[in-house]
């Protein structure tokens, strides 16, 4: 029986994120900055997380970065999913940074105690400059089986 949340997260250390060119235009979010503190408060908060998530019973897995110089590896919505059956879905990005992410994720995955049924890649979409970014931003509902994004133009740069 599928239940509406997730009862188990995969969070990416944050090890080698930072501002990226690549990106920077599609994204408000980054900024340049030379606070040598912004990581050490940035691993702050992580295991801050971690000890709220287990507070509240919700099951953790954490990974280290794949590539721990891929400056977006901390944002694992935007590049996979897991789904209760053991698939993993594979989404495209736009960028080549973006892209450093992934791509063995399943031996990774099965290491850490999900056991991977099927893996749907739809990376191959990358070829044909077809996107499917801010996955992050979904709202599932599994019940239902409906996923809600915002709608949101393509970047300049990617149309």
């Amino acid at each position: 029986m599928s239940r509406q949340a997730a009862s188990n997260v995969i969070l990416i250390r944050p090890v080698g994120f930072g501002y990226d060119p690549e990106t920077a235009a599609s994204n408000p979010f980054q900024h340049r900055t030379s606070d040598p503190e912004v990581k050490a408060k940035a691993e702050l908060e992580f295991d801050g997380l971690i000890s709220a998530l287990d507070h509240c019973g919700v099951g953790i897995t954490v990974l280290d970065p794949i590539d721990p110089s891929a400056p977006n590896a901390v944002f694992p919505n935007n590049w996979f999913s897991t789904h209760e059956d053991g698939t993993v879905v594979l989404y495209p990005m736009c960028t080549p940074s973006r892209r450093r992410s992934d791509r063995q994720l399943d031996e990774v995955l099965e290491t850490s105690g999900f056991k991977v049924r099927r893996t749907i890649d739809l990376t191959t979409l990358e070829a044909d400059d077809r996107y499917l970014e801010g996955t992050g931003s979904l709202v599932i509902d599994r019940l239902r089986g409906v996923a809600y994004a915002p709608w949101a133009r393509a970047p300049p740069s990617a149309r």
